[in-house]
């Protein structure tokens, strides 16, 4: 019997993990804690480097797509629908038995032109984005077959100072966050078997952001509009960590309300000509008191990072002069960051 490359790369991996580090892998050591520990992947990357490949394969037990599952990414025209990116690498999770947390489908960004620059009324534009949320959800359910474990429904709807976003989405006819509700609503349609998350950045502890966030929540709970989790970004810069005593209590107050808590896009950036032994543990104690912290909350269920190699980081060519920001360097060589994950899963009881 021929046995499937992508079973053997984890297999592989496995075995990799354990003779190199004296102990399991990320996924083995979360799947204990009973909770899902990923990264962002994106193409051409999981199906064409073979290491990039491994490593996921090795340590995690559940990916995001980047940019794959976006609005731009999926929808190339009116009605006109465009999934072979996504569906590459659901298939790609599924030969490495991974779930997928779904990105996004309400957003600011990431809005292809022929929808931007087009002449669309207030009516169409609502029909576009149910028809949209509704299309998506339904291949999904289709082909994911389940894999998927939440949608980021909508992303990034709130300011640092909480205010609500300027949207495309936004009808000024209505109430301006109209469309944050409808969106819930069809996708819970469309799908009630899946998990629907808000997920915004800058909001980790309690801040003016987290407040009108929680706010924000608390009153789509109160009118019955179905949402079950938070995602808590964590782009974070190694000079300026958030104070995880704050974070603790912001997750609490979250779950307080019925919400799971999910860790979405963690990454730690730091001064590219700063980076030494000294900074990289620094960044090591960052992430682990980033997952110590959501161990120490039952709600929060799942820790991915945005990526997990500084080769295909986003931040350098956003934040000239800063990266270095995720658990493995550009050679694939895992930092004290991966080590100090390793190091709370072991520990944390």
């Amino acid at each position: 019997m021929q046995i499937d490359r992508w079973v053997l790369l984890g297999i592989m991996g496995l075995l990799v993990s354990s003779s190199a580090f004296g102990a399991s892998s990320l996924r083995m050591l979360a799947e204990k804690k009973g909770i899902t520990i990923g990264a962002a992947v994106g193409l051409p990357q999981v199906t064409d480097d073979a290491k990039y490949k491994e490593v996921v394969a090795r340590e995690f037990n559940v990916v995001t797509p980047e940019n794959a599952f976006k609005f731009a990414a999926t929808q190339k025209g009116l009605n006109t629908f465009d999934f072979s990116q996504a569906d590459q690498i659901v298939e790609a999770a599924k030969k490495m038995d991974q779930k997928i947390r779904g990105h996004n489908l309400v957003w600011h960004h990431s809005l292809p032109d022929w929808l931007t620059k087009g002449r669309f009324s207030n009516i169409q534009k609502k029909e576009i984005l149910r028809f949209h949320i509704q299309s998506v959800l339904n291949h999904f359910r289709s082909t994911a077959q389940g894999r998927i474990i939440a949608w980021d429904v909508v992303n990034e709807a709130i300011t640092d100072d909480g205010k609500l976003r300027s949207s495309f989405w936004q009808n000024p006819e209505t109430s301006p966050d109209e469309y944050i509700t409808l969106a819930f609503q069809w996708a819970h349609q469309a799908d009630p078997t899946v998990k629907l998350f808000y997920n915004d950045y800058s909001a980790e502890g309690i801040n003016k952001k987290s407040d009108a966030i929680y706010h924000m929540i608390v009153n789509l709970k109160d009118r019955g509009v179905p949402i079950d989790g938070i995602g808590s970004q964590f782009h974070l810069d190694l000079k300026d960590p958030p104070d995880f005593a704050s974070v603790k209590k912001n997750m609490q107050r979250f779950a307080a309300l019925g919400l799971e808590i999910h860790i979405t896009e963690m990454d730690v950036e730091m001064d590219l000509k700063k980076v030494n032994k000294a900074t990289l543990e620094a960044q090591g104690k960052i992430y682990g008191n980033a997952l110590r912290t959501c161990l120490g909350v039952p709600e929060c269920k799942s820790f991915v990072s945005w990526g997990f190699t500084d080769k295909y980081s986003w931040i350098p060519s956003f934040h000239s002069g800063f990266g270095s920001a995720l658990l493995y360097d550009e050679a694939f060589e895992p930092k004290p960051a991966y080590q100090a994950l390793v190091k709370v899963l072991e520990q944390e009881g």
